[in-house]
């Protein structure tokens, strides 16, 4: 039994060691049927604002797409675990809430809010999408951030970054420059 206790501790320790490592929350951890709720509406695909989306961010991703294209902007989507994965919270907290963050991405980017919630209700719909585009973009932890240019070509897929919104405002300058836009 000592022996049981023993490697279930070890597996424990290595999985924090390899999380904290790689600042990701696996994409297993999303339960994809999760528990309505009983206090808010399910999250659906929309442009307009919605209680479990942070506001500036939509969860259409073809209407992003559209949107990106006639303000000739970059993509960013969230590929987030928002009350599960803790380096998606850190990355909300430190960068996506800021100031830094908000005034760089009203002017540069669409931004895309894809949920992989354990305890949030969303439509079927939104699931749906939001496992698809997983698929297709490979997306194997959390946060995953994708950008893509305004025709939707993927530029870079990034994470968590320390150094709060100043860097990680410089990284997606980067990503996005001018040249790499169209």
């Amino acid at each position: 039994m000592k022996n049981l206790l023993f490697i279930l501790a070890l597996g424990a320790v290595a999985a924090g060691s390899y999380f904290a490592a790689n600042r990701s929350c696996p994409l297993s951890g999303a339960n994809a049927n999760a528990a309505a709720d009983s206090n808010s509406a399910a999250t659906t695909i929309s442009t307009e604002p919605q209680d479990n989306v942070p506001a500036g961010w939509i969860t259409d991703y073809d209407a992003a797409l559209k949107q990106a294209k006639e303000e000739n902007k970059a993509v960013l989507i969230d590929f987030t675990g928002s009350d599960w994965c803790g380096w998606c919270k850190k990355l909300d907290k430190e960068v996506f809430s800021k100031p830094e963050f908000e005034q760089f991405a009203e002017k540069n980017l669409v931004r895309v809010y894809l949920d992989f919630p354990s305890g949030k209700a969303q439509s079927v719909e939104l699931e749906k999408q939001n496992q698809e585009l997983a698929k297709k973009f490979g997306v194997e932890g959390f946060p995953t951030i994708l950008v893509l240019n305004h025709d939707g070509k993927p530029l870079a897929q990034i994470g968590y970054q320390p150094g709060g919104p100043v860097k990680y405002v410089e990284t997606l300058e980067e990503i996005i420059s001018p040249k790499e836009k169209s």
